[in-house]
Parts: C-alpha cells; sequence; structure tokens
C-alpha cells in the first residue's frame, strides 16, 4: 500500500499530554471536589470540548465552577507541560523512519 502522507494527532500519541492535561484539571477542580471524585469522571468523557467537560463535570459533582475556571485551567496546563511534557516513548524514531509527509492536527489551542 503506498501512503502519500500521515496526519498525527498530537495529545496522547506525539506527546503524552492526556495525563498532565488529567493532573492539571485535578490540580484546578480541587477547591470544589477531591481527587478522587474528579479522575474516574474524567475518564467516563475523553475528547470531550472542555467547555462541554467542565459542564459535565459540574453536573456530576453538583458544583459550580467559576468563568474563570477555563483561564485557570489552561494556565496549569501550560505550567505542567512546560515543566514535565515529554514525547511518546520512541516516536521520534518512528517520524525519524518515515518516508512520506507527515503532519500533525489538534483541537488543542495554538498557545
Amino acid at each position: 500500500m503506498d501512503v502519500s502522507a500521515i496526519i498525527f494527532d498530537c495529545d496522547g500519541v506525539l506527546v503524552d499530554s492526556v495525563t498532565l492535561g488529567d493532573q492539571a484539571l485535578v490540580n484546578v477542580l480541587t477547591e470544589w471536589a477531591a481527587p478522587e471524585q474528579i479522575m474516574p469522571l474524567l475518564h467516563q468523557y475523553p475528547g470531550r470540548k472542555l467547555q462541554e467537560l467542565f459542564r459535565m463535570l459540574e453536573e456530576q459533582l453538583e458544583i459550580k465552577l467559576p468563568s474563570t475556571i477555563e483561564a485557570a485551567y489552561r494556565a496549569e496546563s501550560q505550567r505542567l507541560f512546560d515543566s514535565h511534557l515529554q514525547p511518546i516513548p520512541q516516536v521520534g524514531q518512528l517520524l525519524a523512519q518515515m518516508k512520506c509527509p507527515l503532519a500533525v492536527a489538534s483541537k488543542a489551542p495554538l498557545n
């Protein structure tokens, strides 16, 4: 089979950002709920848009999150990514062996 190009998702495919993103959510939500309440809910809603996830968490945890929660989450995610983000093991070697054009697609914000 000839492959003319490959488009990779970024989060969880090229970099191990999913765990850090979950940790950022736990960190910003601990004012309203315990981590052991939050983590199981995050696993129920993978790949959701952030605002949708916040609405679902509000319903499930019976809490009201402030309008600043997204900004707090983005700042905490960036802090964790800056200090802990790593590529998925051996992804660099895989990409180096690819002989076709490569691209990355992600619904994450650019910054």
